[in-house]
C-alpha cells in the first residue's frame, strides 16, 4: 500500500497483514514497522528489488495525482455525498477507461448512495 504521510497519519497506524509505504517530502520522517521514501523512483526501485508488479496506491488527492498517469486499473467509490470535504480525486478522461464491473446500492436509512467501480486502462 502506497501512501502519502497526511493519509497515514490519518490512519495512524501500520495496517496489519500488508505493507506500508509512505511518500513524503520530510526526509526526517520514520515510522516503526513503515517503509518511507522520499520519490516514486524510490518506491519504484524498492518494489522492483522486491519483484513486485503490483501495488495499491490508497491516498491521499495528491498521491492519486501522482500515480494516476502510471496505473492501470483503478478501483472508485463514487458516493452521493453533497457535505464539506476537502480532499478529492483527481479529474480525469473516463474515455481512457474501460468499466469492467460496478456494484451499487442505493441510499438506506442512515447511509449515502454510493457505486463501486472497476477501471481498466485502454
Amino acid at each position: 500500500m502506497i501512501m502519502g504521510r497526511k493519509t497515514f497519519e490519518s490512519i495512524g497506524r501500520p495496517l496489519p497483514k500488508r505493507e506500508t509505504i509512505i511518500l513524503t517530502r520530510d526526509k526526517n520522517y520514520s515510522y516503526e514497522g513503515c517503509k518511507v521514501f522520499h520519490s516514486m523512483e524510490e518506491i519504484e526501485d524498492y518494489l522492483i528489488s522486491k519483484g513486485e508488479t503490483d501495488a495499491a496506491v490508497v491516498g491521499g488527492g495528491e498521491i492519486y495525482k501522482l500515480y494516476l498517469p502510471k496505473c492501470s486499473k483503478m478501483y472508485l467509490s463514487y458516493v452521493d455525498f453533497a457535505g464539506q470535504a476537502d480532499t478529492f480525486f483527481p479529474e480525469f478522461d473516463e474515455s481512457e477507461w474501460v468499466r469492467s464491473e460496478e456494484i451499487s446500492h442505493e441510499a438506506y436509512e442512515n447511509f449515502l448512495a454510493w457505486e463501486f467501480v472497476e477501471l481498466s486502462r485502454k
